[in-house]
């Protein structure tokens, strides 16, 4: 399956130049979140250089992704497994 390694790629590279162009809007309009913070750094020393700024930012919407999937995954899991749980959430829907 050779196209699916390069579709992977493709996706990876898109992800990777949308989180470059962020980092760069983020470092001239400048704002109040966790980029702009990192941007801001300490002192000089403290500063990320752009690439690790890109590298963390996509690093924690990864990790952010992961957890949030996982925890769905377990919660519908909980519904399917527990058939009074189930019908007590589609009554309140009712």
């Amino acid at each position: 399956m050779q196209g699916d390694g390069d579709e992977n790629k493709a996706r990876s590279l898109r992800l990777a130049r949308y989180m470059t162009t962020l980092v760069a809007r983020k470092r001239r309009a400048g704002g109040d979140d966790l980029i702009c913070a990192l941007l801001r750094g300490t002192g000089d020393e403290d500063r990320l250089s752009n690439r690790e700024l890109v590298t963390l930012a996509l690093s924690l919407l990864m990790a952010g992704y992961e957890t949030t999937v996982d925890q769905l995954s377990l919660c519908i899991l909980g519904v399917l497994a527990n058939a009074e749980l189930g019908a007590m959430l589609r009554a309140d829907f009712s």
